[in-house]
């Protein structure tokens, strides 16, 4: 089909690097020649442009109406924006980055949201009147090589228990501390009730947060 370039953030064990990767997956598996490339390795949009003629590139998935969509801007090569929380929550409310967002999704082919109303909600601020695609979050799990099938997900997880899992990298913007309340009162009224709290340590204040919530206040061992 030709060659797809996803430009995105890319920092290790992120929404944005596991949608990136999720998409080339994709895109591969239709025939499409998929990689990523990380918006912090282009210089602008003079860059970007020599770096999608040089490589052939034949289309752009850009991951940020911001990040992504900043770069894209012009560009002649044809791009779809993947809406971003980031956008929704926080750049929307600025007016120059409002403003970026507003000039990059005009531009584009199609917009791409997890959600009706995250994709109502940004039409409506940026101004936006054209075609749009749903692609609900998810994740593909994988069994590591010698694990082993079915038992318990963690140490001291009973079997049959109701066990939520939230993957995230312990960073203070994904703080799941906040969740550690309202579950250890859900687990007292029913102890079948667990949240299993999946990642790397990529923020170490926020990883002191959590464990202090879990343990309830004290020091973490």
């Amino acid at each position: 089909l030709g060659n797809l370039v996803i430009l995105s953030m890319t920092t290790e064990a992120t929404g944005n690097q596991v949608t990136a990767m999720r998409i080339a997956r994709a895109a591969g598996g239709l025939g499409w020649r998929a990689w990523c490339l990380d918006v912090r390795d282009v210089k602008g949009r003079g860059d970007l442009a020599e770096y999608l003629q040089r490589e052939r590139v034949d289309g752009v998935i850009g991951v940020h109406a911001h990040r992504a969509g900043s770069l894209l801007i012009g560009s002649a090569v044809p791009y779809c924006i993947l809406l971003g929380g980031t956008d929704a929550n926080v750049f929307v409310h600025d007016d120059a980055k409002r403003q970026v967002m507003s000039d990059a999704v005009k531009g584009s082919r199609a917009l791409i949201s997890f959600g009706e109303g995250m994709l109502s909600h940004m039409r409506r601020h940026l101004g936006y009147t054209g075609p749009a695609v749903l692609m609900p979050q998810s994740v593909a799990p994988t069994s590591p090589a010698g694990a082993p099938g079915g038992g318990c997900l963690a140490e001291g997880v009973p079997a049959g228990a109701a066990v939520f899992v939230l993957p995230c990298g312990l960073r203070s913007v994904k703080d799941p501390s906040y969740l550690v309340d309202a579950f250890r009162e859900w687990h007292a009224e029913d102890p079948r009730v667990w949240l299993l709290v999946v990642g790397p340590l990529l923020d170490t204040d926020c990883a002191s947060r959590l464990f202090r919530a879990i343990c309830g206040g004290a020091d973490p061992p």
